[in-house]
């Protein structure tokens, strides 16, 4: 703990990786964009990776791909906006991972790859999930968690397996208690999101599997997400 505190950036990772631990990275922002256009008669198609800028073009995003989006179109790699539709809104996350694609709504006004029939694009909300990578003080007392979480099978310990898989995750752990909330001993339910009210499959999925090699022998546990009626 002594090197740790003396320690700051590269010194500080080199040190953290004696004990195989890595600083958790800046995640990137993501949300909505919405493309326009004035003239309807013919279909247009956005393809994904187009890029868009905020008005002072310090920051970009490109659109992702949304296989559930009605409008994707697998062999053209892209949405089509059909004819008639005069806007569509896309999934579009921040190039540069980190707290600066956090932009407000409105501040994404550059169509950057041009997209034939298409006239504007806006973020009608703001921007979210983008942060910074870990800090060196927040490095600094995950190791201490990860110290004090050795013995495994404890609160904490899962606790710590949480805490390690990125930043910004909300969580709660409820002992002896089921999925629908009633008394079960021997089973706990980790409550959790990605800091923006959020649990995808492939989030819980990686919560799950870092639970299960802290778990007490012989106890089972649950994956939920924010639910009213816990507490």
């Amino acid at each position: 703990m002594t090197r740790a505190a003396t320690s700051s950036g590269t010194d500080l990772d080199s040190w953290m990786a004696d004990f195989k631990l890595a600083r958790l990275p800046a995640t990137a922002a993501s949300g909505v964009a919405t493309f326009t256009r004035l003239l309807t008669a013919q279909p247009a198609l956005i393809p994904a990776g187009t890029q868009v800028k905020t008005t002072a073009g310090t920051v970009a995003f490109v659109v992702g791909v949304d296989v559930s989006n009605a409008t994707w179109q697998p062999a053209s790699n892209g949405y089509l906006m059909p004819s008639g539709a005069g806007s569509i809104s896309l999934p579009v996350v921040a190039q540069t991972p980190g707290s600066i694609g956090n932009v407000t709504a409105g501040a994404v006004s550059v169509i950057a790859s041009p997209v034939p029939g298409v006239d504007s694009v806006t973020n009608p909300t703001a921007f979210g999930g983008g942060c910074d990578a870990e800090s060196d003080a927040k490095f600094r007392a995950r190791f201490g968690d990860y110290i004090n979480s050795r013995s495994r099978a404890t609160v904490g310990a899962v606790a710590y397996a949480i805490a390690s898989l990125q930043q910004s995750l909300r969580y709660k752990i409820f002992e002896n208690t089921s999925a629908s909330n009633s008394w079960m001993p021997g089973h706990f339910v980790v409550v959790v999101d990605d800091g923006a009210g959020n649990l995808t499959s492939a989030l819980s999925a990686c919560v799950y599997a870092a639970v299960d090699q802290v778990r007490p022998v012989g106890s089972t546990f649950s994956i939920q997400a924010q639910r009213s009626c816990r507490s």
